[in-house]
């Protein structure tokens, strides 16, 4: 062979030769050699890693502020103890203790906290973060929203920073919770705003009815027993909102549940009002639309309940216009009860029993059937039953209209209407309340107050409990127009007027009451005493003395001006303290034919009536 022939054989072959021995070294040295690179790999990243996390770490800036905030914070979040009288047992008399958590308001030395906190308490300490601890007097209280203001001796008190109201707090917000869970002391948590306008019926009476206005922030930053009362803030340290339940199992939503991802806060814009007002006056006043208004989600047939119409029947929720016929005949609203007697249910039935009746007609009678509607009277406040005479020509036109059952939800009938946003139906209006007469009526959906967006009933409710009598609430309000088929949107101006919470919730409130109950027929009332007796001219017994009586009441036509209340309920009372304390023990919504009261009139006559809610 030649040498070039040799040469040609080696190029051909020498790389293969070449593959053939590096595989041959991977093989005996590549697993170590590809640990050591792999290794080193490892090893410049986590030093690259280290370096960014320390120089310009926005983890360390985070970090320092949750310290700050931490630091700002300690010293007006407080540890609240609550002494509460227990029944005697065998001629001892005890006490029980319970503790939760509150925040200095001011420097006066006024600390909020949750009504369930003290509620009962005939004692209570507040504990400083510096471990000092100073009695505590309760200035005032309003189990509606679950709010209670403390006073302490002031001096060396830091008040806690509060965030502007108007600033609107936004799902996805940072949040710290404050406060004693498990009596942990001035401890510290951290999350995310997960929803608002939350309503879980924690805030309930002593006889079990959901009785307070709840517009919660849910969290989901931990809070637990003794949380209760802490304060909730922003990224900036400043006060959103007050810690207040937990959201537990189905079967129960209260203050002693355990944390499960699900926190609840009062917002401070409901927290504000009521604080000012009892630091100032001891009492709180709150706003009334004088509406009853219903939840999509809630059934049509509950919104016509508030109405005055129990019954069976189908809603008309719009008319062709093209047919104006029916439109002479039928209007937007209206409950069609039965057609020649029949009662309806469905629009089906309401055609099938329209042709039935069509076709039992005979030569003598009149070329018409007989159908029976509800219709509410917006203007007069009340509905009644109407006769229509419907020609049976007219029947096939029945299958345009579009309706409703009374068993649907009020967001179907609002999207037949073309209304498919969020709001709340007003179901009634009180002639004489203030939001009639703005100019809103039955059948608006409200959707704003004040700009805040309502979703639910409870955070109307909330919205404009908050706001004091003589306020202005601004509705933004969808009103159908039945005969041109669209919706239009506009903003009613409501002065609110003042709220009567014996009248809405059945239950005397000892410190509001304590001079007039006008829901019950008093309009003024103290104590009779024996020297005030003798300065007007009038024989003395011990009890409540009746100065002045609601014109026009109940109770005006049972007894006088100037009698004397001096038992209810069969117990002897001789002051305004024991008349409410029975009266408070009652729920005057539960009660059919009122209660008793026994009375001596200033003719010396005796006489027995019934306290009901007029």
């Amino acid at each position: 062979m030649s040498g070039s022939a040799r040469m040609r054989k080696f190029s051909t072959l020498g790389p293969a030769v070449l593959v053939l021995l590096t595989a041959v070294v991977v093989l005996i040295a590549g697993p170590a050699t590809i640990r050591e690179l792999t290794f080193a790999q490892t090893s410049a990243r986590v030093f690259q890693a280290s370096e960014r996390l320390n120089h310009d770490n926005v983890l360390e800036q985070v970090n320092q502020a949750y310290r700050d905030i931490a630091t700002l914070m300690e010293p007006s979040v407080v540890h609240i103890s609550a002494r509460r009288p227990m029944p005697e047992l065998r001629g001892f008399r005890t006490a029980s203790t319970s503790t939760g958590s509150g925040w200095v308001y001011d420097e006066d030395g006024h600390i909020v906290t949750n009504y369930h906190v003290i509620e009962g308490a005939d004692a209570i300490e507040v504990q400083l973060y510096t471990g000092d601890i100073r009695p505590a007097e309760i200035i005032g209280s309003d189990p509606l929203t679950d709010i209670a203001v403390l006073k302490i001796p002031s001096g060396r008190l830091h008040a806690a920073s509060r965030a502007d109201v108007r600033d609107p707090v936004v799902r996805g917000d940072m949040v710290f919770a404050f406060g004693s869970p498990f009596d942990f002391r001035f401890s510290m948590s951290s999350g995310v705003v997960s929803g608002k306008g939350r309503s879980v019926g924690v805030i309930r009476n002593q006889f079990g009815m959901r009785t307070g206005y709840e517009n919660f922030i849910q969290v989901d930053a931990a809070i637990n027993p003794g949380n209760s009362g802490g304060p909730l803030t922003n990224h900036r340290g400043e006060v959103i909102g007050m810690n207040t339940a937990i959201a537990t199992a189905p079967r129960s939503t209260n203050e002693e549940g355990q944390f499960s991802g699900v926190g609840l806060a009062i917002p401070l814009d409901m927290i504000e009002p009521v604080v000012n007002q009892l630091i100032t006056t001891g009492v709180v006043e709150k706003g009334f639309l004088g509406i009853n208004v219903a939840d999509r989600t809630m059934l049509v047939g509950e919104a016509y309940v508030t109405r005055g119409y129990r019954g069976r029947g189908i809603v008309i929720t719009r008319i062709d216009s093209n047919r104006t016929e029916l439109m002479e005949r039928f209007e937007h609203g209206d409950v069609l009860v039965s057609v020649d007697g029949a009662s309806v249910s469905s629009f089906e039935q309401a055609i099938e029993l329209a042709h039935e009746a069509a076709g039992q007609l005979s030569d003598d009678d009149q070329d018409a059937i007989t159908l029976t509607v509800w219709r509410f009277d917006v203007e007069a406040d009340a509905g009644r039953h109407r006769q229509i005479s419907l020609p049976v020509d007219l029947i096939s036109d029945l299958s345009t209209v579009r309706t409703v059952r009374l068993d649907e939800p009020i967001s179907r009938m609002l999207e037949q209407m073309g209304f498919y946003n969020q709001g709340v139906l007003v179901s009634r209006a009180d002639r004489n309340g203030p939001a009639f007469g703005a100019g809103v009526r039955v059948g608006d959906v409200v959707t704003h107050v004040n700009e805040t967006p309502v979703m639910q009933l409870t955070q109307l409710q909330s919205v404009i409990t908050s706001l004091m009598p003589d306020d202005i609430a601004t509705l933004d309000v969808w009103r159908y127009d039945g005969e041109r088929q669209l919706g239009d949107t506009m903003q009613i101006d409501v002065p609110l007027a003042r709220l009567d919470q014996v009248r809405m919730t059945g239950q005397i409130d000892p410190q509001r009451n304590r001079n007039a109950i006008e829901s019950l027929g008093i309009a003024r009332m103290r104590t009779f005493t024996e020297s005030y007796a003798e300065e007007v001219n009038l024989r003395f017994h011990p009890g409540v003395l009746v100065e002045e009586l609601v014109p026009g009441s109940p109770l005006s036509r049972q007894i006088r001006r100037g009698a004397v209340i001096v038992s209810v309920m069969e117990t002897p009372i001789s002051d305004v303290d024991e008349f409410l304390e029975i009266l408070s023990s009652v729920n005057l919504h539960g009660t059919r034919n009122g209660v008793r009261i026994a009375v001596i009139n200033p003719d010396g006559s005796h006489a027995t009536a019934r306290l009901r809610i007029q």
